[in-house]
């Protein structure tokens, strides 16, 4: 089976997929994929929302304190 092939066949089963985790960038994307690995996409979106919020960007969560991010 080709790789098109095997794309087409996903589009037919899954036409307009959806993420269940609330995100806007690809910086927050990847912090609540890491972070569902570990509790409910639920628990994520709760949790990302404050998250994001405090630290909108990679560079400003990367500056962070790791307490000031666990707390």
């Amino acid at each position: 089976m080709k790789l098109n092939e095997l794309y087409d066949g996903l589009d037919k089963l899954i036409p307009n997929p959806r993420c269940e985790l609330n995100y806007e960038t690809d910086y927050e994307l990847l912090m609540a994929v890491m972070l569902s690995a570990q509790t409910t996409d639920k628990r994520v979106n709760s949790v990302t929302a404050t998250l994001f919020k405090k630290y909108p960007t990679l560079q400003d969560i990367s500056l962070a304190n790791i307490d000031d991010i666990i707390n």
